[in-house]
């Protein structure tokens, strides 16, 4: 049994409909995905700042223990040598 032309034509725009379908399914998938992604990063982008103060401020603690270890060396060197 031999299908005619119209019905062979018929089902190559099915699976030409559903083609499209499915290819605007993906494209909505990815720009949802794109959204997500784009709010993950504005998150971790917060995270990140949170951390360099966080970082920041513990090297001005740091800097502020090397300034008290440098003036009491100094006052033990002029307590020696007295």
């Amino acid at each position: 049994m031999t299908d005619t032309i119209e019905v062979k034509l018929a089902r190559l725009e099915e699976k030409i409909d559903n083609l499209l379908r499915l290819s605007r399914a993906n494209e909505t998938a990815i720009k949802a995905n794109e959204i997500e992604m784009r709010a993950e990063v504005k998150e971790l982008a917060g995270k990140l700042s949170e951390l360099e103060q966080s970082i920041s401020k513990i090297w001005g603690g740091v800097a502020a223990i090397a300034s008290l270890i440098s003036v009491i060396m100094w006052l033990v060197n002029r307590m020696v040598l007295q």
